[in-house]
């Protein structure tokens, strides 16, 4: 990623380090998906280590675990991570470091706690940084404990601890590459924006229960305070958890008005370590910012300097919160599980766990939403041919430097340059890098001898015509709906020779708009137009354009492509196979014409095999839909 001189380390990229690494040792690097391998051992992990981290705290009863592990596999913040950052959906990792902690408190540090805390610390520092934050928490807490409690030998255990898990973590984040090009932080004054709100634990976000519904984006009638807290800085709980929290609360109260308070002094000395650091992560993830719904409170400075920049590299710092959640998830159920009633200690686990499921209906609708095929932005080829196997990629411009939708290009195509064993100089990663917008000036001629780098041009090649004027010298360049692809060796690829065309003759090209009123200029086979274009209804659609030159270009803006899936489109005049290619996504269709003739007018033959019904009650046979088509003449 990034290239030779630019390597980054992927431990900076969300890409679960441990996991990809054994995948690829394994040889399934090309079989197995490791964010989705990792996924499937959270689903089963997750209700696990609840169940470990109740029993830590007392809970015996076979119901209480099995409702309690129910809750935290519907736990919110869980399910929010399956949106994106998969790596940060380990939430199992936090709720053995809790139970780990509470382990020590109640029962002292082992040598099997040593070795467990240490084997947690490596594979937490594997899979997600800013899961190692509430892990030292649990770490410091745990060992606090042992030291306040004044257990046989307990100096020598902590210490042998520390030396420990220093040494594994620190070794690990050495292999892992800690340290190199990729960690980039904000400083301080990145604090304050990727927050959890004061009242987020308890205010509705993403509830079924209070009516918020999924609309395909996110979720109706939530709260942002500052734009940035709807995803980073999310934190409810749940109605279901909420409602334990509470039943809970009475129940101590309630306790500690009968005198209940001396019985728990035990308890307190024990656990105050583990107390203190859930404290101080809340407060870190309120962060120096904290809004009250919509009211900011105060706005406290930031640290600079050294602090400043270790700090900001944990800028999402209301993902802290997570632990905490489940920290009182754990203590609701210890509560609730002494309650003497057996009927009222069921009911309630019971109806909790059925609230928390439902409330979080819209947010499995959500998710699956997410996981939905999307079609790629790319030729087939691409994926296939073996002329782009081992290739390193260079895109021009990079990542940071265009939209959105030509983002998500870049990010695919150089997706498919590493699973096809190449580099990359550009691609996603969790912060954006300082580079320049410039284009390379060894990118706009020809590869020479030997030189496999495969330049990648992306854009819209009618309106960015600045841009691809750069390239117009090269030889070697192949045209896709997004841009252009240039190298040695693609001509096998089947992909349209590219054409460069001058932004003068783009510009002065005569326009037919298909948008709203239909044009004399299309024929059979093209349905009634609609306000952003008119679709192809038929396997074969009519074209008649008026040609200034025998040779021209077909500069087509698909606005769609048919739900059903790709299409091939083919080019006739007067039978002869003019130009094809296969669609998957909105872009720009390029297609040569040689009418034959000097000039008038040209009849052309679009074929779209693939043409299908978009459902029953549908006439059309939708192939792709136009909003308008350049005739740009080839001069001779």
């Amino acid at each position: 990623m990034r290239g030779e001189a630019l390597p980054t380390s992927i431990v900076y990229t969300d890409s679960l380090p441990w996991v990809t690494i054994l995948t690829k040792a394994l040889g399934l690097g090309r079989i197995v998906n490791p964010l989705a391998l990792f996924l499937l051992i959270s689903y089963i992990a997750q209700p696990l280590a609840m169940v470990a981290l109740l029993r830590a705290c007392g809970v015996k009863r076979t119901s209480s675990l099995v409702l309690g592990a129910l809750i935290a596999l519907f736990y919110p913040a869980w399910f929010v991570r399956q949106f994106g950052h998969i790596a940060l959906a380990g939430h199992w990792l936090l709720i053995l470091s809790l139970a780990w902690s509470v382990q020590v408190a109640r029962f002292g540090l082992s040598r099997r706690r040593i070795l467990e805390i240490t084997v947690l610390g490596v594979a937490t520092l594997g899979i997600h940084p800013y899961h190692v934050v509430p892990f030292a928490a649990c770490l410091g807490s745990g060992l606090l404990s042992e030291l306040l409690q004044k257990r046989d030998q307990a100096p020598r255990s902590v210490l042998l601890t520390i030396v420990s898990v220093g040494l594994a973590m620190g070794l690990s984040a050495w292999v892992l590459g800690y340290g190199a090009n990729g960690g980039q932080s904000g400083g301080g004054a990145a604090m304050g924006a990727y927050s959890m709100n004061v009242l987020g634990p308890f205010l509705p976000q993403a509830s079924a229960a209070f009516g918020q519904i999924w609309d395909g984006r996110w979720f109706t009638g939530t709260l942002d305070a500052n734009g940035a807290q709807t995803f980073e800085g999310y934190a409810y709980l749940g109605a279901g958890l909420l409602l334990l929290a509470f039943a809970a609360a009475a129940r101590a109260v309630w306790g500690m008005a009968r005198g209940g308070v001396g019985r728990h002094k035990m308890a307190w000395s024990r656990f105050c370590p583990l107390l203190i650091a859930l404290v101080i992560l809340t407060l870190w993830a309120i962060g120096p910012r904290p809004y009250l719904g919509m009211k900011l409170l105060f706005d406290l400075p930031r640290p600079t300097g050294k602090l400043g920049d270790l700090i900001g590299l944990f800028r999402a710092h209301g993902r802290f919160f997570w632990i905490v959640g489940y920290a009182i998830l754990a203590l609701a159920i210890t509560r609730i599980d002494k309650l003497e009633s057996a009927r009222l200690r069921g009911g309630l686990l019971a109806l909790a766990a059925l609230l928390q499921v439902f409330d979080m209906t819209q947010m499995i609708r959500g998710v699956r939403t997410t996981y939905k095929p999307v079609a790629p932005l790319y030729d087939a080829v691409v994926r296939t041919d073996p002329a782009f196997e081992h290739r390193p990629w260079r895109f021009q411009p990079l990542v940071e430097c265009v939209g959105a939708d030509d983002g998500w290009v870049i990010v695919q195509l150089s997706g498919q340059a590493l699973r096809r064993h190449g580099v990359s100089n550009s691609g996603p990663s969790a912060r954006a890098f300082n580079v320049s917008c410039e284009i390379d000036a060894a990118a706009t001629v020809n590869a020479g001898p030997g030189d496999r780098t495969i330049t990648a041009v992306i854009g819209d090649r009618s309106k960015q015509t600045t841009l691809f004027d750069r390239f117009k010298e090269r030889s070697d360049c192949y045209a896709f709906t997004r841009g252009l692809l240039c190298g040695r060796d693609l001509a096998q690829t089947g992909l349209e020779p590219y054409i460069p065309l001058s932004s003068e003759a783009i510009a002065a090209a005569p326009i037919i708009r298909t948008a709203a009123v239909r044009p004399a200029a299309l024929g059979d086979g093209w349905a009634p137009p609609e306000p952003h274009g008119t679709w192809t209804s038929a396997k074969t659609a009519w074209l008649t354009v008026d040609n200034v030159t025998p040779d021209f270009v077909l500069l087509i803006n698909l606005v769609s492509v048919a739900p059903t899936g790709p299409q091939r489109v083919e080019f006739f005049v007067d039978g002869r196979l003019m130009s094809r290619a296969r669609v998957t996504t909105p872009g720009l269709l390029t297609a040569r014409i040689s009418s034959g003739h000097e000039r008038g007018p040209t009849r052309i033959e679009i074929r779209l095999p693939d043409a299908a019904f978009p459902s029953p009650v549908d006439p059309r046979r939708l192939g792709i839909g136009v909003d308008e088509i350049r005739v740009v003449p080839l001069r001779r």
